[in-house]
């Protein structure tokens, strides 16, 4: 957004272990100013725990909002990205100044594969503040029929994710490898289904040994996976474990890798999946979530959520065919669909017609 007004980052997070309650941090980082508040939770007492933070969190947003107000003046928008009941403390906070919010919603919780969107005060805290927002946006189609679904009716906007094409860029040269690469990036938890990879990598091992899989990230599965693999005899010689991994480090083995792997049990719409296209390498995903309006016949394969018959096809096509796909225009499609100033212009598109709202209406009393 910095491309197109003056942008304030307010960013509220706890930090265990903190010696004082809460420190601030200011800094200007690429035009944007940037309020960082780092603050000691509670102890972990059930319920009064959450309780004492919702407190914490309230007094540090409005410390923060003076810093900004006293830095910038009042702002013309609130753009919220904080999931409920956070996110109505400051929705109430900006609501006392009469400043025009608008909410994005990133979660995949409301997809009923995830069956995360539960609770009394989630649902109730969610509704308030969807309510309440001026705009929703959403990164995919899937999200926004998920949350109508729900009940969180609003105007919703769907603007896809952003990526730093410039980091996440083709290479001039791959390395000269006499085995394809395959990539897969994640956060190793269930849902992305690491274990059904192995099993498709291990039947497919049985045909052929000309490929290898690349897994970068860290997780709680991560343990049992490793030892999944070492099990089926995949370990170090068909599948190799890089740990976390920098975004810069992601970018490297991407430009470095054949094609993506993504095999979700559900997902919203997967920023590596923009990278990989940034990238100029074809993907393959699964049907789920916002993943297939992104992900088609030109740049990449389809299968369904635990096919894994279906995924080692999948892959055993793509190890053939990965050259075949057009770089240069998967490459386009991601500078059309994730560039900062694709996205940028259709938040800022937002920003200004509410902002001409609220100028009439101010006139207009």
């Amino acid at each position: 957004m910095s491309l197109f007004c003056d942008t304030a980052v307010l960013f509220i997070v706890p930090a265990p272990g903190l010696e004082k309650k809460f420190i601030v941090e200011n800094a200007v980082e690429k035009n944007l100013q940037v309020t960082r508040i780092y603050f000691r939770p509670a102890p972990p007492i059930p319920m009064i725990a959450k309780l004492v933070d919702m407190a914490r969190y309230y007094r540090l947003s409005g410390i923060g909002h003076k810093i900004i107000r006293e830095k910038f003046g009042k702002p013309d928008i609130v753009h919220i990205h904080v999931n409920p009941p956070l996110g109505l403390i400051i929705y109430a906070l900006t609501h006392i100044r009469k400043t025009p919010c608008i909410f994005s919603e990133h979660w995949s919780g409301y997809f009923p594969e995830s069956g995360a969107y539960k609770g009394f005060f989630r649902k109730r805290f969610t509704k308030s503040l969807i309510k309440k927002a001026k705009t929703v946006t959403v990164v995919s189609h899937a999200s926004q029929k998920a949350m109508l679904h729900h009940g969180l009716k609003n105007e919703y906007h769907v603007i896809a994710n952003v990526v730093d094409t410039e980091l996440f860029a083709p290479a001039a040269v791959k390395n000269d490898s006499d085995k394809r690469q395959i990539l897969h990036v994640s956060g190793f938890n269930p849902c992305k289904n690491i274990a059904g990879i192995l099993h498709a990598v291990k039947k497919l091992s049985g045909k052929r040994d000309d490929f290898e899989l690349h897994l970068i990230g860290d997780g709680p599965d991560r343990g049992e996976l490793e030892a999944l693999a070492l099990g089926l005899g995949l370990k170090d010689r068909f599948v190799y474990f890089h740990g976390r991994k920098t975004a810069a480090a992601v970018a490297a083995a991407m430009r470095q890798a054949d094609f993506f792997l993504l095999f979700s049990d559900y997902e919203n719409s997967p920023c590596v999946i923009a990278e990989a296209f940034a990238t100029g390498i074809p993907v393959i995903a699964t049907r789920s979530g916002g993943i297939p309006e992104h992900v088609n016949e030109k740049n990449g394969l389809l299968v369904e959520p635990g096919d894994g018959d279906g995924l080692a096809a999948a892959i055993d096509f793509m190890l053939d065919h990965h050259r075949e796909y057009d770089a240069k225009a998967i490459r386009a499609y991601a500078l059309k669909n994730f560039h900062s100033q694709a996205v940028g212009q259709l938040f800022f598109d937002i920003y200004r017609a509410l902002a001409d709202s609220q100028d009439r209406a101010g006139a207009s009393t």
